[in-house]
């Protein structure tokens, strides 16, 4: 019964992302099948991966209450299509380090600051595509200075070239 908790708990903590070490239980589960311990020395263990567990869980679910209403976040979102955006730029918004800014969108988001913004721009961009807004213009509206970043950084983010995505004008 035990050993089936211990199990389930770890399946449980991958299912959630999470990581529970059960190297204590399985050395002590071994000792009991060869009869050095009691049966009962292995509730501690699944006690304590059960309060590891847990507070995870918790931790976890407080990121994401705390990244809901995240003013790095909203920023980011907000100004995205800036072509200031930058990592250097939110953390002096925000005085804070580049690296602390990262970290801090890292575990907000699971994506890194780069991939996140770029997501945003793309996203925005393939609507005014669709709508036939000129390259130039939506390359602009994105946050790109140019032409040709907005053309390397779409095809980097859409693995596709940009002309092979745009419908062809009439």
């Amino acid at each position: 019964l035990l050993t089936l908790l211990a199990e389930t708990l770890q399946r449980a903590a991958g299912e959630a992302g999470l990581a529970l070490e059960l190297s204590e239980f399985e050395c002590l589960r071994r000792e009991v099948q060869r009869g050095r311990r009691e049966a009962e020395d292995l509730w501690k263990p699944v006690r304590v991966l059960s309060e590891d567990f847990c507070r995870q869980i918790n931790d976890s679910r407080q990121r994401g209450i705390i990244c809901a209403d995240n003013p790095i976040l909203e920023y980011v979102n907000q100004h995205y299509s800036s072509p200031d955006m930058s990592l250097k730029e939110v953390g002096s918004r925000f005085s804070m380090s580049v690296s602390s800014v990262s970290k801090a969108f890292k575990e907000c988001t699971n994506m890194n600051f780069y991939d996140y913004v770029t997501g945003l721009r793309m996203e925005k961009a393939k609507e005014l595509l669709a709508q036939k807004v000129d390259v130039s213009r939506v390359a602009r509206s994105v946050g790109y200075e140019n032409d040709y970043s907005f053309r390397r950084a779409f095809q980097r983010s859409e693995n596709c070239r940009l002309q092979d995505w745009v419908p062809p004008e009439e």
